[in-house]
């Protein structure tokens, strides 16, 4: 279980940069026998969520306070997102 972060400035958003970084992070974690990854989302960033869902990877959203924690799942295929928490 490990971490991770992204940051894209404003102007080089929605060029694929995010989801770029987020595969080769994901990778590398696979490669040195990583599966789990863990990040705290506020709850309104939509393009986060966006791109995660555009993994092909298991993702897990639980809820709480404004922010979302995410669970990426690297070595499980793709599946229906799991939502725990008490809102959306």
């Amino acid at each position: 279980l490990t971490d991770f972060a992204i940051v894209v400035r404003d102007d080089w958003q929605h060029f694929g940069l995010g989801k770029q970084m987020l595969s080769r992070i994901f990778a590398i974690g696979r490669e040195q026998g990583i599966s789990r990854f863990v990040s705290i989302v506020d709850s309104t960033n939509i393009s986060m969520k966006r791109m995660l869902r555009g993994l092909d990877c298991a993702v897990n959203y639980s809820y709480e306070k404004g922010f979302t924690q995410v669970e990426v799942l690297v070595e499980e295929q793709k599946a229906v997102p799991r939502f725990r928490g008490t809102a959306f």
